[in-house]
């Protein structure tokens, strides 16, 4: 050991130092008791890291558990959303899909419907069939189809249509012409369109024409108003007609001589014969052929043949009519009064108007009501007769005539 105050080496278990004489038993004590204290701290340290091992491990453990019961729902809503975009993305392909398909669909159906028009009808179909012209004449005569007639107290007759030749303007000389009728040359009051006073009225446009001392009985549906002399009526005529086939919606099977087909010119409907070409005896749908046709203007459609003073005719009457819901394929909206739809009664389609009960102001959609009608013309009718209504080209209701005046 060496001596702590001279630093001399001296042997183990001495007493005193040789060199200094100082005491060495105290160093000696010192040392065993600092071997024992390091000794037990070894022993502390090494107990405290075997002890503190498992409690560590304890709450790593209890830590990755709670990280995973953390992350599980997580992981739930994770896969929740991702399925919803999946299914999201496949429904708006399988729509485009159906979109495209369904278009490809129409565009080939338009294509074939253009290529069987074409082959068939030629490049007369589009002068055969005038509704499939869109443009008017603006710079031509004057010339007016009449689609209704009014009677106006203080005002007079009010014949409304499309202006489909020409233009019109107020103080201008017209004529009624067509249907058999004694053709009437009059003058243009007043021209009104959507309620408004107009100074004239050009080809395509919707009006009303003021006509000066003409009785209400005096116009019908289907003549014209035209510049005086400008046009003629007539009862014969060839025609190149192309019938349709049974795919294009026309008939399914040939006819054969005498045929008697209705004609529509403008908003004329009228009957007529047929006669066909020598050394042809019938007529194929789908086939182009040149004719000669004879109206029947003077058996109107829609007149009646009856045995003598067995029936009558009226223009106004009581009744009982159910007007059609929206889903029934009725009007969406009600009416009010002023009402002015069609009324058909067997062949006879008459415009008329509707007066409404007392203290009843509109008529919803749907309603079965009793109320009184007075149309433009006289018609063959009896108590208990059954007519449709027909407002803007589909069925509006049905009725049954209660009184008749």
């Amino acid at each position: 050991m060496f001596c702590p105050k001279c630093g001399e080496h001296n042997a183990e278990g001495s007493g005193f130092c040789t060199k200094c004489g100082n005491n060495l038993s105290n160093v000696l004590n010192n040392e065993s008791v600092q071997n024992v204290d390091s000794t037990n701290l070894a022993t502390d340290n090494d107990n405290s890291s075997v002890s503190s091992e498992p409690i560590q491990s304890n709450v790593n453990h209890d830590m990755n558990d709670n990280k995973k019961s953390n992350l599980i729902p997580i992981i739930v809503i994770v896969l929740v959303v991702a399925a919803g975009i999946f299914f999201g993305i496949s429904k708006l392909v399988k729509k485009d899909n159906s979109s495209t398909n369904s278009d490809m669909k129409q565009n080939t159906s338009s294509e074939v419907d253009t290529n069987v028009d074409n082959d068939s009808s030629n490049s007369n179909q589009s002068t055969i069939d005038g509704s499939t012209d869109t443009t008017y004449d603006k710079n031509g005569d004057f010339l007016m189809s009449v689609e209704d007639v009014f009677s106006i107290s203080g005002k007079g007759t009010v014949a409304t249509g499309r202006v489909l030749r020409g233009t019109v303007k107020v103080g201008d000389k017209v004529q009624v012409i067509g249907l058999d009728h004694e053709i009437i040359t009059t003058e243009v009051v007043d021209i009104q369109a959507f309620r408004q006073s107009m100074e004239y009225a050009d080809a395509g446009n919707d009006a009303g024409l003021y006509l000066k001392d003409v009785e209400r009985d005096d116009v019908v549906r289907g003549q014209v108003l035209a510049k005086p002399n400008s046009i003629k009526a007539y009862k014969k005529f060839d025609a190149d007609i192309y019938f349709y086939s049974t795919k294009e919606g026309g008939r399914a099977t040939a006819f054969f001589a005498n045929y008697r087909p209705q004609f529509c010119f403008r908003t004329a409907v009228i009957a007529g014969g047929i006669t066909l070409p020598s050394g042809v005896e019938m007529v194929n749908p789908g086939t182009n052929i040149k004719l000669t046709v004879e109206l029947e203007v003077d058996v109107v459609r829609g007149q009646v043949l009856a045995k003598p003073n067995s029936i009558k005719a009226y223009k106004k009457f009581d009744a009982d009519i159910y007007f059609y819901s929206t889903k029934e394929g009725g009007r969406a909206t009600a009416f009010f009064a002023n009402y002015r739809p069609q009324f058909c009664f067997r062949t006879a389609v008459i415009a008329g108007g509707i007066t409404l009960p007392s203290g009843v102001e509109m008529v919803n959609p749907g309603t079965n009501i009793k109320l009184t009608v007075e149309l433009e013309v006289d018609v063959a009718m009896e108590v208990g007769d059954i007519f449709d209504v027909r407002d803007t080209g589909r069925t509006a209701g049905k009725g049954t005539v209660t009184k008749i005046y």
